[in-house]
């Protein structure tokens, strides 16, 4: 307050806070700070955990790691480790953000809420990743002729044309 905060931002990278262990959950460690900055007039952007796995969920699925294009997994241990479009990943992280959410929705304190931290250190290579994308780049630009003109692979010889031959980038 004497410094003039009016908000703060916290509960961003803390899932095995949330979630020590899978399904227990401890939903009110953060309430007393979340109460005692509404009652000293700051607001608080509540962060989804989900910047980070804990170590009980990269266990139970070594598959949501994220892959280089070589295929070589992330090692677990830093963050952003996991590969955000797992189906596994996503089904625990919709899980705990439903949870935490779910506590503090109503909490007047609470202003808004940041859905991740700084997504993207690690380029996700995994095998359905590059499935899902030739994918998405055939609906988008269903003309292989559209596709060259708007990314220019000849430039390297690299015109495809079938779109099975989009390789994995490195």
């Amino acid at each position: 307050v004497a410094a003039g905060f009016t908000m703060i931002r916290v509960g961003e990278s803390v899932w095995s806070r949330w979630e020590p262990r899978e399904g227990e959950f401890d939903l009110e460690w953060l309430a007393p700070i979340v109460d005692a900055a509404y009652q000293r007039g700051i607001g608080t952007v509540l962060g989804t955990p989900t910047y980070a796995v804990p170590p009980w969920l990269m266990v139970a699925h070594p598959e949501i790691a994220a892959e280089s294009a070589t295929g070589t997994r992330v090692p677990w241990g830093a963050r952003q480790e996991m590969e955000l479009g797992h189906p596994a990943y996503r089904h625990y992280a919709e899980r705990i953000i439903r949870k935490v959410v779910g506590r503090y929705a109503d909490h007047p304190g609470v202003v808004g809420y940041q859905v991740d931290n700084e997504p993207g250190t690690h380029l996700a290579h995994n095998v359905h990743v590059m499935a899902e994308f030739r994918r998405y780049r055939g609906e988008r630009y269903p003309d292989l002729v559209e596709l060259s003109r708007r990314w220019n692979p000849a430039h390297w010889a690299h015109e495809i044309t079938d779109f099975s031959q989009l390789w994995t980038p490195d």
